[in-house]
């Protein structure tokens, strides 16, 4: 199965579409009820197990519960997707701290809680694939985009810790 987070829309539907038209099952997360039940009444047309979890995945928490529920529903993961994120621009100096801090929160500490609560999976199989969705923002910051970069350069620097700390060749 591919528990796939922010796939409600976008980049993680679209993601969620491909996957389960080759038969892959999905487990699908983010913070809109509806939305997640809107996607997955669309996905269960390639006649795949497809549930869904209601969750903040900023909230260590939540994330480890909506794992939890999804592999209950669909088995272990085999592959993760990390889509979840807030794109929001502003000045240093305009944008609201607090703002600022939910933006890092979701796109950096939800891409952790995630991957903490499905890599136990992949290990104890051996096997497994981990896809965290960046941006070019997290290659070179932009006027306007702190916050954002700032996220998405660190979840390149994640991406890349994690993948020596449990990659084998």
């Amino acid at each position: 199965a591919a528990m796939i987070a922010g796939a409600e829309r976008g980049i993680g539907r679209a993601v969620a579409e491909a996957l389960a038209k080759e038969g892959v099952h999905v487990g699908l997360v983010a913070r809109t009820e509806s939305h997640l039940q809107q996607a997955a009444e669309a996905l269960k047309a390639y006649n795949v197990n497809v549930a869904y979890v209601a969750a903040d995945v900023s909230n260590i928490d939540a994330a480890n519960e909506a794992i939890a529920t999804l592999k209950e529903q669909l088995g272990d993961a085999d592959i993760l997707i990390n889509n979840a994120g807030i794109c929001e621009f502003g000045t240093v100096l305009d944008m609201d701290p607090q703002r600022w801090k939910e933006i890092i929160d979701v796109n950096l500490f939800g891409t952790y809680n995630i991957t903490r609560a499905v890599l136990p999976q992949l290990i104890e199989k051996n096997a497994g694939d981990i896809i965290n969705i960046s941006s070019t923002s997290g290659l070179s910051g932009a006027g306007t985009s702190s916050a954002y970069s700032a996220s998405k350069f660190a979840v390149i620097g994640f991406s890349e810790s994690l993948a020596q700390e449990v990659r084998r060749n």
